[in-house]
């Protein structure tokens, strides 16, 4: 949406609000609009706050649509080690150990735990995709299975 790693650094410092009101501005049109055209909508982004998924969730609701929480668990080591590995591209950063540690911390210190009256499947992020796949299409098909 905004080109780099770069320009989105230079707008997060300039007018970090404006960064998030745009972009899920522009993800919960999107998704409001494939969903009310009868398509499956994958919402990709970390939703730390309960606030922030209810918003999703009223989507679903005013959409027909059933809202599912993925929580990918991982351990902090393996965390550690990814974010200090990963291909460094246009779309996500290296860092340092210490700086990855930072971030790991923040993240937990933020989040908000699932609610439970969230619809949420949680998945390793230490297994392979194909288990990760099998354990949500699991997931749903109990809760389409719930709904009949």
């Amino acid at each position: 949406m905004f080109g780099s790693l770069e320009r989105i650094e230079e707008i997060r410092r300039a007018d970090r609000p404006r960064l998030y009101d745009d972009v899920f501005g522009a993800m919960d049109y999107a998704a409001r609009q494939s969903l009310l055209a009868g398509h499956s909508v994958v919402y990709d982004a970390q939703q730390t706050k309960c606030e922030d998924r209810r918003g999703i969730e009223k989507i679903a609701e005013e959409t027909g649509a059933i809202p599912v929480l993925v929580w990918i668990k991982t351990s902090r080591e393996v965390a550690l080690k990814r974010g200090q590995e990963r291909e460094v591209r246009n779309d996500s950063h290296q860092y340092d150990g210490e700086k990855m540690a930072r971030l790991i911390d923040r993240f937990d210190s933020v989040t908000d735990l699932p609610q439970s009256d969230e619809n949420v499947v949680e998945i390793s992020g230490e297994v392979p995709f194909e288990e990760q796949f099998e354990a949500f299409n699991a997931f749903v098909a109990s809760l389409q299975k719930a709904e009949k």
